[in-house]
């Protein structure tokens, strides 16, 4: 699992519409690599947690909004990343 190929482009794909351009939704931008990084080390269930929001964790909002959870594979190719350290790969 690699930050470039595998979890940025989820990232582009099921965020980059509410979490990017001049008013990112919730005041988080998720347009590249510091930033997903920084969401990534917030724990679930605490506000701004990328791992948090992605599996509906309690005191999360449930992300993406209005739309349907990732699939497994995607959220444990985040977990990955997250667990390998998040490389900038």
């Amino acid at each position: 699992v690699t930050f470039t190929i595998t979890v940025f482009p989820i990232i582009q794909n099921n965020c980059y519409g509410c979490h990017s351009g001049g008013n990112p939704g919730g005041g988080i931008s998720l347009t590249n690599y510091n930033q997903v990084k920084a969401a990534g080390a917030i724990p679930p269930g605490t506000p701004g947690s990328l791992l948090g929001v992605i599996t509906h964790a309690s005191g999360n909002v449930p992300m993406p909004q209005n739309g349907n959870q990732l699939s497994d594979c995607k959220i444990a190719q985040i977990r990955k990343w997250i667990d390998d350290g998040m490389p900038n790969n």
